[in-house]
Parts: structure tokens; C-alpha cells; sequence
């Protein structure tokens, strides 16, 4: 059903995941075993029902079948997580010097407005400012 490619890249692509999957100290052995079997795979072995019979755990059965009904390669590449956690950007902040209005520069080169209310030009300030 799978070809032989798309069961070795399963394999190489799992390993990462194995210790949230099964937990460290499966994960190891499993981890070691898979190693193993893409090592004889690399020296022209046939590996792939012994790659499958190693991922029993049924979260590592259960990824693996995702894994491979969703294409393998295609899907996994086309989704690259953000590197670190998130966090707010640091815009500049242009205040009225009246107090009521706040604008934020989002890119370089925007041209900074008047207030609106007061027809004045808006000030830099601190960001917990104004």
C-alpha cells in the first residue's frame, strides 16, 4: 500500500517525536531500534515490515498512520512552526501631546499623521506612556 520510501521517511521523521509519543525510556529503545533498521536499510536491506512491527505503541501506530495517509513529505514540509515562542512586536509609539490619541508605526517609512483632534504633530513616547 505505502511504498518502501514513505516507510523509511516516516521512520527518520518519527524519531524526534518518540519521547512525547511513548515517553524517554521506550523512546530510547525504540529510538535505537529504528536507527538500527534504517542503518540495514541504507545497506540495501528490506526493512519496511520490521520498521512497521516496531512502531507497536499505538501512539507511534497512530502517527505513523497519519503520517502516511496525509503524503508524508508533502504535508510535513509544508508546515514550518515559528522558531521560539511569540511575542508582540516593538512599534513605535506616537502619542498627542494633549494626551488623547496614540498611533503606532508599523513599518519603516510610514509617515507619521497629525492628531486628528488637535490638527498637532503626534510625539514619540515611551511605550507605556500616554
Amino acid at each position: 500500500m505505502y511504498s518502501s520510501d514513505d516507510i523509511l521517511e516516516a521512520a527518520r521523521t518519527i524519531r524526534p517525536y518518540l519521547p512525547s509519543l511513548i515517553g524517554p525510556p521506550a523512546a530510547a529503545v525504540l529510538d535505537a531500534k529504528l536507527a538500527s533498521l534504517l542503518a540495514d536499510a541504507r545497506q540495501g536491506r528490506k526493512v519496511d515490515n520490521l520498521i512497521l512491527d516496531a512502531l507497536q505503541a499505538p501512539e507511534a501506530r497512530e502517527w505513523t498512520r497519519q503520517f502516511l495517509r496525509a503524503g508524508a513529505l508533502e504535508t510535513l514540509r509544508a508546515y514550518q512552526p515559528v522558531a521560539g515562542p511569540g511575542r508582540p512586536v516593538a512599534a513605535e509609539k506616537y502619542c498627542c501631546p494633549q494626551g488623547d490619541y496614540v498611533w503606532y508605526r508599523r513599518q519603516v517609512g510610514e509617515t507619521v499623521p497629525k492628531c486628528p483632534t488637535h490638527q498637532c504633530e503626534l510625539t514619540q513616547c515611551e511605550l507605556t506612556a500616554c
